[in-house]
């Protein structure tokens, strides 16, 4: 009998830390343009793990938007003028949203209810998008084909 309650104390504690212990990166991201679905590369996060007795703090430096979006293929915005930013929780943070270049961060873009308004001009535009939760932030590149 005292070996059935340890076994069954030992699976209710593993699964009540399991339940407790939340992610230790910010969600994946996704951008909608031209009704196909687009995960968005991951780059520099920080995120706060809220666990049962303690919490964690992971940091992830990544290159800059344009060093990441040297190996990450445009995707094409075909007639959209806007793109849907959706993610993997479910959830919505608040979001900003940037071109870049090889001299960094240039103009910001417009973004309203999670739809962020893309360039008007044809060319190839490096995107990020920066994401705040309640467990951190996080930045998300997107290079996109305006067509």
């Amino acid at each position: 009998m005292k070996k059935i309650t340890a076994l069954w104390l030992i699976i209710l504690t593993g699964a009540l830390l399991t339940a407790c212990s939340g992610t230790s990166e910010p969600p994946d991201g996704f951008m909608t343009m031209n009704k196909e679905v687009t995960e968005m590369a991951k780059g520099t996060y920080e995120w706060t793990n809220e666990g049962l007795f303690s919490d964690s703090q992971v940091t992830a430096d990544a290159g800059t938007p344009y060093e990441i979006a040297e190996n990450v293929e445009a995707a094409p915005s075909g007639d959209d003028k806007t793109a849907v930013i959706t993610f993997s929780s479910g959830k919505t943070p608040e979001l900003s949203a940037f071109i870049w270049d090889d001299e960094g961060r240039q103009e910001e873009l417009a973004i309203e209810n999670e739809q962020v308004t893309l360039p008007e001009s044809e060319g190839r535009y490096i995107i990020e998008v920066f994401a705040e939760w309640e467990n951190g932030t996080g930045s998300y590149t997107l290079p996109v084909m305006i067509q």
